[in-house]
């Protein structure tokens, strides 16, 4: 299903990222956008566009589906998508990915730079 409404609630938003199939982000000039931040952070997947490159450097390819066109789009839609155990094994991945962001982590990270 496709949600086409506003959305006024935090939890709301939170229960539509993590019951979405995949957050489409057509986006080809955006930079860090909160909405990937967002859906990345409620394992939701993301298909975004090739040309705003910064969605894979963030999070890795092997949790996000990149399009370079509008065919690229619908094979992943139809074909990707519809395969069950393909995005199980996507959302395993981006649990792993998400604890990289942990505050412990970055913490961790910080005081490596301060040594």
């Amino acid at each position: 299903a496709i949600y086409y409404g506003p959305v006024t609630a935090p939890k709301q938003l939170v229960n539509l990222y993590r019951s979405a199939d995949a957050l489409i982000f057509p986006s080809e000039h955006e930079g860090c956008s909160n909405t990937a931040l967002e859906s990345f952070a409620c394992g939701c997947p993301i298909i975004y566009n090739r040309a705003c490159g910064v969605i894979s450097e963030m999070f890795g390819n092997n949790v996000v589906f990149g399009f370079n066109n509008m065919d690229d789009l619908k094979y992943i839609i139809e074909v990707q998508l519809e395969d069950g155990e393909f995005i199980k094994s996507i959302r395993r991945a981006m649990q792993l990915k998400i604890k990289e962001f942990s505050a412990e982590k970055i913490a961790e990270q910080y005081l490596e730079i301060l040594k």
